[in-house]
C-alpha cells in the first residue's frame, strides 16, 4: 500500500468519534476551531464532490473491466456503491437533511470493509458476501483486515467501541440522533459545522481508499497513481 493510502487510512483512523458523541448541551472541543474556521460547509461539499468527481472519471475512463471471479465483482460493485452513499451524503447535506446523511455514514464504513474483505477474505467469506449471509461484525472484522493490508492496526484503531457507538445511534435513530433534533425548545437539526466537516472528510477518504483498492488490484496504475495524487491535493489546507 502506498504511503498516501497509509495517510488516508489514518485520517479515517482519526476521526473525531468523541466529539460526534457529545451531548448538544455539552462544550465540544472543536468549537473555537468552528468560530474562526474559514471554509464554510458548501465549501467543504463542493469540495468533496469534484474530488469523487474526478476519482470517478478517471476508472470510468478505463472502459469496461474484465472481472475475473466473485473478487472482482464485489469489488467493482462496492466501489460504484460507496462513490453513491458519498453523494447522497454530500446531497443530503445540500438539501438540509443532516439526519439522514448521519445515518448514511455507518453504511459507508461498512462498504469500505466489505471491499477489503472481499479481496482479503476466506472463500467462504466471499461466498457469504455473494449469497447475502454475510453480517458485518465492526468489532471483529477490522483487526482481520489491518494485516494483509499492513496497515498497522489502522481499522482497528478505528472502530473503537466508542465509534461503533456512535455509528449505530446515528443509523438507528439512537439517543444522538434525537438530541440534535432540538435547538432549545424548538424542533430543528442541530448539528454542529464541526461535525459535518469530520462525516464530510472520512467519508471522503472512504472514496478514496475503494478507489485505491480497486485501481491497484485491476492493475490501473497510472489511475492508482493519479488517484494518489489527487487525494494528496484534497488534504491541503484550503
Amino acid at each position: 500500500m502506498s504511503t498516501t493510502f497509509r495517510r488516508g487510512a489514518r485520517l479515517f483512523a482519526e476521526t473525531e468519534w468523541a466529539a460526534l458523541s457529545l451531548a448538544k448541551d455539552e462544550p465540544s472541543a472543536t468549537t473555537e476551531q468552528t468560530i474562526i474556521c474559514p471554509v464554510t460547509i458548501n465549501d467543504e461539499i463542493d469540495r468533496a464532490a469534484r474530488f469523487a468527481e474526478k476519482l470517478d472519471a478517471l476508472v470510468v475512463a478505463k472502459g469496461q473491466c474484465v472481472l475475473n471471479g466473485n473478487r472482482d465483482m464485489l469489488l467493482i460493485a462496492y466501489w460504484s456503491l460507496i462513490f453513491e452513499y458519498h453523494h447522497g451524503i454530500l446531497l443530503l447535506f445540500t438539501n438540509q437533511c443532516p439526519g439522514a446523511a448521519f445515518a448514511l455514514v455507518r453504511t459507508v464504513i461498512e462498504t469500505l470493509l466489505r471491499a477489503h474483505l472481499a479481496l482479503a477474505g476466506s472463500d467462504n467469506d466471499v461466498k457469504r458476501l455473494v449469497d447475502d449471509d454475510y453480517s458485518v461484525n465492526f468489532k471483529e472484522l477490522g483487526g482481520q483486515l489491518d494485516e494483509p493490508f499492513a496497515l498497522e492496526g489502522l481499522f482497528d484503531n478505528m472502530l473503537t467501541d466508542e465509534a461503533r457507538k456512535a455509528l449505530h445511534s446515528f443509523t438507528h435513530s439512537g439517543a444522538l440522533q434525537i438530541e440534535r433534533r432540538f435547538k432549545g425548545n424548538n424542533l430543528l437539526p442541530n448539528y454542529a459545522d464541526d461535525e459535518i466537516r469530520e462525516i464530510i472528510r472520512s467519508t471522503t477518504t472512504a472514496v478514496f481508499m475503494v478507489t485505491c483498492l480497486a485501481t491497484k488490484h485491476f492493475g490501473f496504475e497510472d489511475e492508482w497513481k493519479k488517484t494518489n495524487e489527487l487525494y494528496n491535493g484534497y488534504c491541503k489546507p484550503i
